[in-house]
């Protein structure tokens, strides 16, 4: 999952997780000013709710669902792992493991910038989308990168979101990816041999 014009620009990490045994698929989500960050947070869990149900029609595993997001994909993909599923009818532990690629995770700082001219978050909003505030009641697995070029804002962002993770008692792993900047880190997924990659097959459980 990713911020892109369409979900086909990010569709290139299936070269390298096909043939490891993973399914790979991308999601479009609506945009801000047009959307707000709550209709995003809703348009991504929609759409983890849909693999579920439908995944089986492709050669999918609805027990086996794993995410990853890039930027602001970063962001939703670790609020989808904090959904209450089982309010929907689905298996309470409907996530198996989440990956996050420079995501922000703490939205409270967002408010006080300019891009708060097209996000239109006021502190309420703010908190009920970060993160950093929700996470999973059960044990998910986190991979939490970002790339060592990133401004410090995201490398703190990222570090403070794998130790909080950590405290909650789930699996986390915070990896700090040398040389690589918010745009560079996502070309990862499509290099098996990427500290990311790997680390992310063995989340899955797929062959390296």
């Amino acid at each position: 999952f990713g911020k892109a014009t369409s979900k086909n620009d990010p569709a290139f990490p299936a070269e390298a997780f096909g043939p490891a045994g993973a399914i790979w698929i991308s999601q479009e989500y609506p945009l801000a000013p047009a959307a707000t960050l709550d209709d995003m947070v809703a348009c991504t869990r929609r759409a983890v709710a849909w693999v579920h149900e439908h995944a089986a029609r492709f050669g999918g595993d609805p027990s086996r669902i794993f995410l990853c997001g890039n930027s602001a994909g970063g962001h939703l993909v670790a609020m989808a792992a904090a959904t209450d599923w089982a309010a929907q009818g689905l298996p309470a532990d409907l996530i198996k493991g989440v990956t996050t690629l420079s995501g922000l995770f703490d939205l409270i700082p967002l408010t006080h910038t300019s891009a708060n001219g097209w996000l239109h978050l006021d502190l309420a909003a703010a908190v009920r989308n970060s993160p950093m505030f929700h996470l999973p009641d059960l044990p998910c697995p986190l991979i939490c990168a970002v790339g060592e070029a990133e401004p410090p804002e995201f490398i703190a962002q990222s570090a403070t979101f794998a130790e909080v993770w950590r405290q909650k008692g789930h699996p986390s792993a915070y990896l700090p990816m040398p040389g690589l900047n918010h745009f560079s880190i996502v070309t990862e997924l499509g290099n098996t041999q990427s500290p990311l990659t790997r680390a992310m097959f063995e989340q899955i459980g797929v062959a390296t």
